[in-house]
């Protein structure tokens, strides 16, 4: 609103400045209790927050992000070179306008993926837990790469995984 055009806090997205500010009485991540933490909501406590304003439809909302993304991810796409034995996770910062429409702030190649809080912990852990799935890496004999490794640091020549 008008009133808050001044609070310095309330225009900050980077996490890493807010949590230097003491969070008002009126601050999401208060009124959140535990679906919040540190300067962060769960994005399901939000949602269900719109749709408790006024039958805000929150799919399409979170719809458009999605496709948001995805138009991002196809302008670039051409840009980024391929990395075939690697993956990257990318951090988009989005924010909603009065007329709920989402809009871009930024990308990040390297998204901060330290726990800072109890719900960072969970949807960070839920993230690389769901990449890996995603990704799905071969299993790894780690007995066998531990000698194979063992042998070429040693000198000695030979060993291969398909050996074993």
């Amino acid at each position: 609103s008008a009133d808050c055009i001044y609070d310095e806090q309330i225009h900050l997205t980077n996490s890493s400045i807010q949590k230097d500010y003491q969070l008002q009485h009126s601050h999401p991540v208060r009124m959140a209790g535990a679906a919040g933490g540190d300067n962060k909501v769960r994005l399901t406590w939000l949602f269900r927050r719109l749709e408790g304003l006024g039958g805000i439809d929150t799919k399409l909302l979170w719809n458009q992000i999605k496709e948001l993304c995805l138009k991002t991810l196809q302008v670039v796409d051409g840009t980024i070179p391929p990395q075939p034995n690697s993956f990257e996770i990318f951090g988009f910062d989005v924010i909603i306008t009065d007329g709920l429409k989402p809009l871009l702030i930024e990308v990040n190649a390297c998204p901060a993926l330290a726990r800072d809080s109890d719900l960072d912990a969970d949807v960070k852990e839920a993230l690389i837990r769901d990449t890996i799935a995603l990704v799905d890496p071969p299993a790894i004999d780690r007995k066998a790469l531990s000698r194979i490794c063992k042998q070429r640091l040693g000198g000695k020549r030979g060993g291969s995984l398909e050996e074993d």
